[in-house]
């Protein structure tokens, strides 16, 4: 699981010269030094305009991102850079022409914080492969190898999967997480696999670059997961606070009954968050103590969250 380098630039393969040359000396005028690794793909310098054009805080027009008047965008936003008339941010990057700055991240949060959402977000914002233990302990069950079938064992039983088997599909998994940037889903879960996993990075000169957390106080959370309902019919999701239905306890798509499933329940989701909290609280002390965390208030709208777990990855360096 070694951390991937960024590639050289390869320049005009498979892109029209003057766009290639257009994107290059809007990067020289941004002064920065970013490879354009991904030129053979489709859209490429596209993308390179839009993010700058963003970054200058300039609205862009769907007519603005066809090839040809993105070259002529390129030239006017250069030629504004130049005389001074724009200043773009100074954290900007594309991360659509380079490798994501952190390499290996934690994304943290108890049940109920949106923990998933923002893990789709922030796989499709910076193309992260997700690593979830949840996923490769049911690979390696299907695929019947030595460590599956252990797991199974506790899994069929609904028993905890111990910490050195955890490590272990892990640790089988990494060739295939080879030169990718990797987000952390969901594991490590205790300071123990936090400590593993550590030394597992370790033995190929990577660590967790960046642990975010998606901060949301226990009430809040138990609110959110005891207003959830279902439709009987087809499963739709609703919730009676943040998202009720236009007739209360029926679904607006298919008319059924909206049930509360037992799982949801104000006790059972209590006992949950009595046992799953306290292990993540011990796992944020571990990366707060390595200096790589960075806290995010989960009760945020959705959006907002993903801004600031953004804004947490384009940094460069350890959270201050």
């Amino acid at each position: 699981m070694a951390v991937a380098g960024r590639r050289e630039p390869v320049p005009g393969v498979g892109r029209d010269d003057d766009e290639v040359a257009a994107a290059d000396r809007l990067l020289a005028l941004l002064g920065r030094e970013h490879a354009l690794a991904f030129l053979d793909e489709e859209d490429l310098v596209v993308g390179v305009l839009v993010q700058a054009w963003t970054a200058a805080g300039r609205r862009v027009d769907e007519d603005q991102t066809q090839p040809g008047a993105a070259v002529i965008g390129a030239d006017e936003l250069a030629g504004d850079v130049a005389e001074g008339q724009v200043v773009l941010a100074d954290d900007f990057h594309g991360s659509i022409f380079s490798k994501p700055v952190h390499q290996t991240i934690a994304l943290l949060g108890p049940p109920g914080s949106g923990k998933g959402t923002q893990a789709a977000r922030l796989q499709e914002e910076f193309g992260y492969t997700p690593l979830s233990t949840g996923n490769l302990l049911r690979a390696a069950r299907l695929e019947d190898t030595e460590l599956g079938r252990r797991a199974a064992e506790y899994m069929d039983r609904g028993d905890l999967v111990p910490d050195e088997l955890i490590l272990g599909v892990v640790r089988e998994a990494a060739d295939d997480f080879e030169g990718k940037a990797v987000l952390l889903d969901g594991f490590p879960r205790t300071r123990a696999q936090a400590e593993a996993l550590d030394r597992v990075l370790a033995e190929e000169d990577a660590r967790v670059e960046r642990a975010l957390l998606i901060d949301v106080p226990t009430e809040d959370l138990v609110r959110r997961m005891a207003g959830r309902r279902v439709c009987q019919a087809n499963g739709h999701p609703f919730n009676i606070t943040s998202n009720p239905p236009h007739v209360p306890g029926i679904c607006d798509i298919d008319g059924s009954p909206l049930i509360h499933r037992d799982d949801d329940r104000e006790e059972t989701v209590r006992a949950r968050m009595a046992t799953q909290i306290p292990p993540l609280e011990e796992v944020v002390d571990h990366y707060r103590k390595h200096g790589v965390l960075v806290s995010v208030d989960g009760r945020l709208p959705i959006d907002e969250v993903q801004t600031a777990l953004v804004r947490a990855l384009d940094a460069q360096g350890d959270p201050a």
